[in-house]
């Protein structure tokens, strides 16, 4: 079959026309596709809603330990799953009252809601009141409270029900100009999308790019100083490991002391005031203990009596503090002594003929003083420490390592401690806790060549012959309680 000119022609004329109408349709849409206008940060701009998510912004809390809590709020919304963005990226814009900068500072972050809060404590309860606003017009929607009895009760609230609390306020909220907004988004100013592979000559009508800044999470400042000044009481126990006796044919008497303390220590960090790093963490401390009355009850020769005991001691050192995610960790060096002297012992007493040697000995150590400290918490900020002592033992009349007593003596020394904080503000705390101190003496009293009574010192022979005690050693034992106020220095932001 031949197709003839007058066939063709009208076929060819209607696809024609139908490619056509069909080009006019698709151009257009082309043309637009090829000047797609955004809003700032997507505003009003599906896509811009689709690939990237809002967020949300948690203002600094106010009022006691809220340093803490404004943390713990954090991180219970960060492990729901929201999206933090840190306070500190508002560019100089300053948020107080007036909804207007809130809607700014979303629109160019890409946040949906903000977070305010305010921590009061009671005498009976801790107080956490909380604000949402809404970042689309800058207003507050809501205004939940959460309580407890205690910071700790309050802390687990936070970790158990803040998302609960905050469901409903913050599917209420959203970014500005986003088809949930009721902001009006004219004469928004506009950013022109640029083509793959150019570079505009300034970004400043781009989105404001996250700065360098610390985690969710992270530690405050460090701070420069902490300081306290406590109450307590200690006790001390000396008990001798297979006494002989002593010159005046006395049993080596075993006696103890009990009397109240006070006791003030401070350690300050200069670097922390204008260093980072671990600069800022080396600081030098110092504390003092001292009794303030007490005595020790002695029985020799068939006599009691009870002498005025002083107890003393003084520690001066380094420590480094080393910040960890969950906790800190110090590392202690450093020189010290204590004391603990009886007034009169020395006197004659009982039968005695001379009073130069002394009824029991006093004791004195100097050392140097090493070991850690571990921070953290659980429940309640927990603070605890063991330390090692290489001791020198006072060799004075009358004390441990006179002649008259244990002249080759030597020993060890151990302490440990342990407290727990209850935080009243974000600088104050009550500290309660105990501590322990533990010197092994090794009297080598067998080993010494003094021992031997010659000579002149004939008069001082006792049992067996020798002209001092016998022992093969003694535990000096120290166990202590302690309240006491506690105050951190914030930390200066640089």
């Amino acid at each position: 079959m031949r197709l003839s000119t007058d066939t063709i022609a009208p076929s060819v004329r209607a696809l024609s026309l139908t490619l056509a109408a069909a080009l006019l349709t698709i151009l257009p849409s082309v043309a637009h596709a090829e000047q797609v206008v955004l809003t700032e940060e997507g505003e009003g701009s599906a896509a811009a809603d689709a690939t990237m998510e809002a967020g949300v912004m948690v203002r600094p809390f106010t009022g006691a330990r809220s340093k803490r809590v404004t943390k713990a709020v954090v991180s219970a919304m960060e492990a729901a799953g929201l999206i933090m963005i840190p306070a500190g990226f508002e560019e100089g814009v300053k948020l107080a009252d007036a909804p207007e900068p809130y809607v700014e500072v979303a629109r160019k972050n890409q946040i949906k809601a903000y977070l305010h809060g305010q921590v009061k404590m009671t005498k009976t309860s801790w107080h956490l009141q909380l604000k949402v606003r809404n970042a689309a017009d800058g207003q507050v929607i809501a205004e939940p409270v959460m309580k407890a009895g205690w910071l700790p009760g309050l802390l687990k609230k936070i970790d158990t029900e803040l998302m609960g609390v905050l469901e409903k306020p913050l599917a209420q909220t959203s970014v500005p100009g986003s088809s949930q907004s009721s902001g009006d988004a004219a004469g928004v100013e506009e950013v022109t999308l640029v083509p793959e592979g150019e570079m505009k000559d300034s970004v400043s009508d781009g989105p404001i790019e996250p700065k360098e800044s610390p985690p969710q999470g992270a530690q405050s400042p460090p701070s420069p100083l902490d300081a306290h000044l406590g109450v307590g009481a200690i006790q001390r126990t000396l008990q001798y490991n297979k006494a002989v006796g002593d010159v005046y044919e006395n049993g080596l008497q075993p006696h103890q002391f009990t009397a109240p303390t006070v006791s003030i220590g401070l350690t300050f960090y200069p670097g922390a005031y204008f260093l980072d790093g671990a600069l800022a963490h080396a600081g030098v401390m110092l504390t003092v203990y001292r009794s303030i009355a007490g005595s020790t009850g002695v029985n020799a020769g068939g006599t009691s009596n009870d002498f005025d005991t002083t107890f003393t001691e003084f520690n001066v050192g380094l420590r480094g503090r080393i910040p960890l995610r969950t906790l800190e960790l110090g590392i202690n060096g450093g020189w010290g002594f204590q004391s603990l002297v009886m007034d009169g012992d020395n006197e004659p007493f009982g039968g005695q003929e001379r009073g130069d040697p002394g009824v029991v000995p006093d004791a004195e150590y100097t050392y140097f003083r090493f070991g850690p400290d571990l921070s953290f918490e659980l429940g309640l900020p927990i603070n605890i420490g063991v330390f090692y002592r290489t001791i020198s033992i006072a060799d004075d009349d009358g004390y441990f390592s006179d002649n008259r007593w244990f002249p080759e003596a030597a020993g060890i020394g151990l302490d440990a401690q342990l407290s727990f904080a209850i935080e009243l503000t974000d600088t104050l705390a009550v500290d309660v806790g105990g501590e322990a101190r533990y010197y092994a003496l090794d009297a080598n009293s067998g080993s010494s060549d003094s021992n031997i009574v010659t000579g002149n010192n004939a008069h001082f022979a006792g049992l067996d012959g020798l002209s001092n005690a016998v022992a093969a050693g003694a535990s000096d034992t120290y166990f202590g309680g302690f309240i006491r106020a506690h105050y951190t220095m914030p930390g200066v932001a640089r």
